[in-house]
């Protein structure tokens, strides 16, 4: 449903930005991890249900996410990236702890599908830390949302199922009648774009939501990590958290990686979209 506005009723319009939560299976397990549930219990479960693969790969790992936001980009921009040239990253990883300390700052861990189209397109796909301010940290369980910037429109919301077999059936038929009926919209051809338009994702700018062990790490560690704009240690938390100044995202990984090493201490870092 969200391919025939953008190509139709914003089709005059460039698409300046998208942030998207694009896969209910992945959703739908940060969730359950929301409520203290672990990774393999919400993956058992999303399994269970019928939202996940035997093989949950392709949605856990960020797969799904990263071709879709190629699929969202060639949309709006008409270039066409290799998935594989989109930074993709795990779910595996994010525990209820970290999710804890991050309602602890007034906001959510999800999986972000991300374009920014500048004079670079910075396109990934990644678990990120979304304050409560956007819609995005309030969509739960199997649903999508996706957020479009547009030139002329402003900010748009589009909001449904993301997955289960009648949902993914109905937005099936919905694409053949269109076609049968003659009501599909052209779609331009794409350009087979390759890296040289496309920002290295180590060069993304933004502020990022640290987790450390709850023991007092984060006050030995968080000027190497660009200082602390905000800080939580929630009651009973295995994990604190807080949230840094701008920098690189490649800066900030390797920040995190000396740090471990130095002082032993395991440091998650997210993107804050």
């Amino acid at each position: 449903p969200l391919i025939r506005p953008i190509t139709s009723s914003l089709a005059s319009e460039k698409i300046k930005e998208i942030n998207g939560i694009v896969n209910g299976t992945t959703n739908y397990i940060l969730t359950r991890l929301d409520a203290g549930e672990s990774f393999d219990d919400a993956l058992k479960n999303a399994q269970k249900l019928g939202y996940a693969e035997a093989n949950p790969s392709a949605d856990v790992d960020a797969i799904d996410a990263q071709r879709k936001i190629c699929i969202l980009s060639a949309l709006s921009t008409g270039r066409l990236y290799d998935p594989a040239a989109i930074s993709a990253e795990t779910i595996r990883n994010v525990t209820p702890d970290d999710m804890a300390a991050a309602k602890a700052l007034g906001g959510a861990i999800k999986l972000i599908a991300h374009g920014d189209y500048g004079d670079y397109d910075d396109v990934f796909a990644a678990p990120c830390f979304v304050p409560h301010t956007s819609p995005l940290s309030h969509i739960s369980d199997v649903y999508n949302g996706v957020l479009v910037d547009a030139s002329v429109s402003g900010t748009l919301m589009f909001f449904g199922s993301g997955a289960g077999k009648y949902p993914t059936a109905g937005s099936m038929i919905a694409d053949l009648v269109a076609v049968a009926s003659g009501a599909q919209t052209r779609i331009a051809p794409f350009i087979k774009a390759d890296t040289s338009t496309l920002l290295p994702h180590a060069n993304h700018v933004c502020r990022h939501f640290i987790t450390v062990p709850n023991d007092g790490s984060a006050a030995k560690i968080a000027d190497e990590l660009g200082g602390a704009i905000a800080f939580a240690a929630p009651d009973g938390g295995a994990r604190a958290g807080f949230i840094t100044a701008e920098f690189p995202h490649g800066e900030m990984l390797e920040k995190a990686s000396n740090c471990e090493k130095n002082h032993g201490i395991k440091v998650a870092v997210y993107r804050v979209i």
